[in-house]
């Protein structure tokens, strides 16, 4: 069982289509540590550690990882030496590493097993022209009292590397630097809750949110689900491919009716699949990183039921964790667009209100989500919660999503 939350970052590029991600983590033991490189930290970074045994696909899938050394492993000769692809891997290099000569040779043979360097911040101890030759991203702080500084000192050199903006918090400080040359952004800009609306939803999505209120129902007629899904032939395909597929119904003869899918499949499973095809298709209009996060958010609360002691609300917790984009995937607020669907009391006080059991599972996915470690430490010491329990659920969390993803690849 890991001793670490991992956090892996979407970075967009200008038309917010993910390029990359950058791996985050913390020891389970350290919440309480504001500083990510504390003694115990600076001979071992977690994160390589946990991506040498996983891989990078659970945190990146097809796209490359940005993953942080010390100088420690750096010198040990990570990360060339857990195997992992150079095409899959960025390198990142913090301020904090002395370049001493066994260091530029390690970064040199980095990059001649083809390896790629990212520099953490100006490393000021470096020469110019060395910089430039070693690395192909420069990582910027967009909190960072000095950013505006850095980034006018390195705009002219535009060309010889490429920008990575951590913490952009609005869609407005997007919109203001998007122009920059080939530069990735990460921060929550791309999930900012939605104030006012007066934009009307679209037929598609009306028909998805009908179907949504009628699956939330207590008890829920089969056939009206059946009606609503053959209005869609997006999501008829999908539940054809579904349940004919390897994942849906061996051994079954191939079913060619929404009505006898339905049926053969029950209350429970035509809950589920809809729950996980309905937020992919509102989705559609909004990054592709909104569906994502949904399908993470469900799964991680709904792997937290048993350590909050909700095991009986685990579809619940499934919804809220699903459903706690709506407002942006909707464009309106989430008091507005939780109306559109019939959830019971417990999902509305989660994600309206903000309150009771289930959104203190909520408050904690917000808060590892956005590496708040010391709300996260303090969420689980209010509810008795074992940090490395909690840790492991949001790893079992991106293993199903990564399955889940192959899944609907093989259907296709």
């Amino acid at each position: 069982m890991p001793n670490l939350f991992a956090v892996a970052k979407p970075l967009f590029d200008s038309k917010i289509e993910v390029k990359a991600y950058a791996l985050n983590g913390k020891s389970t033991d350290k919440l309480f540590d504001a500083d990510m490189r504390k003694f115990g930290d600076v001979l071992a970074s977690h994160t390589l550690d946990l991506v040498g045994e996983m891989g990078t696909e659970p945190f990146a899938g097809e796209f490359p990882l940005f993953i942080s050394v010390t100088e420690y492993q750096l010198l040990s000769g990570l990360p060339a030496s857990l195997g992992i692809d150079p095409n899959k891997l960025i390198v990142t290099i913090g301020t904090d590493i002395p370049f001493t000569g066994a260091v530029y040779q390690k970064c040199d043979e980095l990059i001649a097993r083809g390896y790629k360097l990212a520099a953490d911040g100006l490393l000021r101890r470096v020469a110019p022209d060395l910089f430039f030759d070693m690395f192909t991203y420069l990582i910027l702080d967009h909190e960072a009292p000095d950013f505006d500084y850095a980034l006018s000192v390195m705009r002219p050199h535009i060309f010889k590397i490429k920008f990575v903006i951590n913490n952009v918090p609005t869609m407005d400080a997007f919109t203001a630097l998007n122009t920059l040359h080939g530069a990735l952004f990460s921060g929550e800009f791309y999930s900012e809750p939605v104030a006012s609306s007066s934009a009307p939803i679209s037929p598609l999505k009306m028909n998805a949110l009908q179907l949504l209120g009628q699956i939330n129902r207590e008890d829920f007629d089969l056939i009206e689900v059946a009606d609503i899904i053959e209005r869609d032939m997006a999501l008829s395909i999908s539940l054809l491919r579904f349940i004919n597929s390897a994942g849906g119904y061996r051994g079954k003869s191939k079913v060619e009716s929404i009505r006898q899918a339905v049926a053969i499949m029950g209350q429970l499973e035509v809950k589920r699949w809809s729950m996980v095809a309905i937020t992919a298709q509102l989705g559609e209009d909004r990054p592709g990183e909104i569906t994502r996060l949904s399908l993470l958010r469900g799964k991680f609360a709904e792997n937290l039921a048993d350590a909050f002691e909700l095991g009986m609300f685990r579809p619940s917790l499934f919804i809220s964790g699903l459903l706690s984009l709506l407002d942006v995937i909707l464009q309106r607020p989430m008091e507005e667009a939780i109306r559109e669907i019939a959830v019971d009391q417990r999902i509305y006080n989660a994600l309206v209100n903000h309150r009771g059991d289930i959104y203190e599972v909520m408050e904690l996915i917000l808060s590892v989500m956005s590496c708040d470690w010391y709300a996260v430490a303090v969420n689980l010491h209010r509810n008795k919660v074992n940090a490395t329990v909690a840790a492991q659920a949001l790893i079992d969390a991106l293993v199903w999503y990564r399955e889940l993803l192959e899944a609907m690849a093989e259907d296709e």
